[in-house]
């Protein structure tokens, strides 16, 4: 039995700094959010060739240029789900309404990928898009 407290003793110490160090962090696995629309397109460019890169971004910009301008950031919907979520009594219509928005904005954000690619791909040469085949593809 004396021979098992040092061991112990290092297996609780090692135990209390990793809670700690859980604890210190906030948020420890809080997944990262969704890529907008031009972070895909940047993933997506940085694995073709040169001429073909060029092509999708010019796609991309086109598309951007005809929609709202790009992918806003997701933080307001989040801060308006978090004061619904708070408020008393429970607002479910205004839940039912944000999350319609929300649901519209992934849906105009997918389009836009889908927009940019449908133009983009006849361009592309068959290299580029055998590259693009093998891609995992992010969603918006």
């Amino acid at each position: 039995m004396s021979r098992l407290v040092p061991w112990m003793l290092i297996a609780s110490l090692v135990v209390n700094g990793f809670l700690i160090g859980l604890l210190a962090a906030g948020r420890p696995f809080r997944p990262p959010p969704p890529p907008g629309v031009e972070a895909i397109i940047d993933h997506f460019a940085r694995a073709l060739p040169d001429a073909d890169a060029r092509i999708l971004r010019q796609a991309a910009d086109r598309e951007m240029a005809q929609t709202e301008g790009g992918s806003p950031s997701m933080a307001p919907f989040r801060r308006r789900m978090a004061a619904i979520m708070e408020s008393d009594p429970f607002d479910s219509a205004g839940f039912a309404a944000l999350t319609a928005e929300f649901r519209r904005e992934r849906e105009s954000r997918a389009a836009a990928l889908d927009n940019t690619l449908a133009a983009a791909l006849p361009l592309l040469s068959l290299e580029g898009r055998r590259r693009l085949a093998k891609m995992r593809q992010p969603m918006p």
